[in-house]
């Protein structure tokens, strides 16, 4: 695989490892963006962030809350290619519906390596298996009925506005019950 020479690719890792649990989401964007902490709080704002978690040490925040920090650091990078491991893992329907809408927003590409079939049939343009030293492109509806190798990963463009709002998706917005 070879990248772009415009490329600029940014990793939101599943265990959250780059986020310092001790600085808050202002603390962690400082030394990203040469602006004032109005400027930051609005950054963070983007990505669902209230102004009273930016000033709450990262250690205290939610995972979910977590997930949008670590998507919002990748923003004064001028990331445009994301790639997430895992990123819907540990979320609760709120925090995921806040993650979903922070992803929707972003105006560059996702690669995503996920198991969650509702969030990848939720994003996803195009879909690759990764199984058996292969990679396979396989078609979106083939998620909706069994493979012989569960995917293991998804190349999701951002997703365009969509029409509904918050947590608007072509299957209504929520995943099924359990």
């Amino acid at each position: 695989m070879r990248l772009g020479a415009d490329v600029r690719p940014g990793l939101l890792a599943q265990d959250q490892g780059g986020l310092d649990p001790d600085r808050s989401p202002v603390e962690t964007l400082r030394p990203l963006a040469a602006v004032e902490e109005a400027e930051l709080r609005r950054i963070l704002h983007h990505y669902l962030i209230t102004a009273a978690e930016a000033h709450t040490p990262a250690g205290r925040l939610s995972y979910g809350q977590r997930a949008r920090l670590a998507l919002a650091v990748l923003a004064p990078q001028g990331v445009n290619l994301r790639l997430l491991d895992e990123p819907t893992n540990h979320l609760d329907i709120p925090s995921r519906e806040a993650f979903e809408e922070a992803l929707g927003r972003f105006p560059g590409t996702v690669l995503v390596v996920s198991h969650d079939r509702y969030f990848v049939e939720a994003f996803a343009d195009r879909t690759l298996v990764v199984a058996g030293g292969t990679v396979r492109d396989v078609p979106l509806r083939a998620w909706r009925r069994p493979l012989s190798a569960p995917p293991r990963g998804a190349i999701i463009p951002a997703p365009q506005a969509r029409p509904g709002g918050r947590g608007s998706s072509p299957r209504g917005g929520r995943p099924p019950p359990c």
